[in-house]
């Protein structure tokens, strides 16, 4: 699923680039539609709009698609306990990717003592009170629609690319000590810095579904607890009820004892199958849904954005 995911991305970002250059270029080389998928990359984009349309009642025609799949990921997440982070996210299965590889060549990767653990976790969350206060309470219904009308947020999308090909110095030496401290501390970014990470976290804490584990015939082995990325003390609990757990399954995977560990829907057991076929399902079907109704695709002209993306470096943006 994440392997999938990844290919998915990496072809919306190629062929994204690909519209880029042929507008930056003023209308000359090859041409492909933009992908509207990548609008996943505009969180705050969305909760503006979002805010727009709550307070203005009009829906978003510039970048509808960050909404629709915002709110497909909170209902994945709502379903299937922040599945979004271990089934969909790049950034999660790089996550884990570096973890990996930390196991290879350094054997362990380190864990914070909770005296330290437990406050960087909240930093993650005052990241999102910091955005969802400024959008949903100081922005008034006004400001959020003429921020969604701005030349700025039409092309935020084209910022956002540019952010990652053309990176400054400051932002290149900030994204390798990231990804050196998730190499050397367990799901460091994940775990305390990532605001989307703990979104959707907030709406799989009211999840239905939940990994049980039958003390009866558990062996107290740790092997759970261990292949956890989220570091959740499996072995001692009932149910694994946490805004961290991202329903990866790993630790179902590594119990030696069948039935142990079950994953479990409004207290029914279901196969591991249950998660990923549900989830390529509703994303895949909403979208199919949004692009039929016609509310997937940017209202946006080929005219405005000859007018807008060769300019996208001017200070006037």
């Amino acid at each position: 699923m994440q392997y999938l995911f990844l290919a998915f991305t990496v072809l919306v970002g190629i062929r994204f680039y690909i519209f880029f250059q042929y507008y930056y270029n003023y209308g000359e080389g090859l041409y492909l539609g933009r992908p509207h998928a990548v609008e996943a990359f505009l969180p705050l984009s969305a909760l503006v709009g979002i805010k727009s349309w709550v307070s203005n009642g009009i829906f978003d025609t510039i970048h509808p698609a960050a909404i629709i799949i915002l709110l497909t990921f909170i209902l994945i997440s709502y379903i299937f306990r922040k599945a979004f982070c271990g089934w969909i996210c790049p950034f999660g299965w790089i996550s884990e990717r570096l973890s990996a590889l930390a196991n290879r060549f350094i054997g362990k990767q380190f864990t914070l003592p909770n005296w330290l653990d437990i406050p960087l976790r909240s930093i993650k969350y005052l990241l999102l009170g910091f955005f969802l206060y400024g959008i949903f309470y100081q922005m008034n219904g006004m400001a959020a629609y003429m921020f969604k009308m701005s030349d700025y947020n039409k092309i935020s999308d084209i910022k956002m690319l540019l952010f990652l090909i053309d990176m400054s110095k400051t932002t290149l030496i900030s994204i390798l000590i990231i990804l050196a401290l998730t190499f050397y501390i367990k799901n460091f970014w994940c775990r305390y810095l990532c605001p989307y990470g703990a979104f959707m976290g907030i709406f799989g804490w009211f999840s239905p579904s939940v990994i049980t584990r039958n003390a009866d015939t558990c062996i107290d082995c740790s092997k759970c607890n261990k292949a956890c990325i989220n570091q959740l003390d499996i072995m001692n609990k009932k149910e694994v009820f946490s805004p961290e757990c991202n329903s990866c399954l790993a630790c179902v995977d590594a119990c030696p004892q069948k039935g142990t560990l079950e994953y479990k829907f409004i207290n029914k057991n279901y196969g591991k199958w249950i998660i990923p076929v549900s989830i390529l399902t509703i994303y895949f079907g909403v979208m199919a849904i949004a692009i039929i109704t016609g509310v997937w695709q940017t209202q946006l002209t080929p005219e405005e954005y000859l007018n807008l993306i060769p300019y996208v470096n001017s200070v006037v943006h």
